[in-house]
């Protein structure tokens, strides 16, 4: 039960992260550094 659990909140996570990426490609005319810089804490924080 513990696991199930565990893989729906995952996939809630992920379709949280999916929205926030497209958002971010949806901002893609904003300043590209912090494009840049907002991603790479993203990745960092998958790892």
């Amino acid at each position: 039960m513990v696991f199930h659990k565990q893989s729906k909140c995952l996939i809630a996570c992920r379709r949280k992260f999916q929205k926030l990426v497209m958002s971010m490609v949806d901002n893609s005319n904003g300043d590209e550094s912090d494009d840049e810089r907002e991603k790479k804490e993203i990745l960092q924080r998958m790892e």
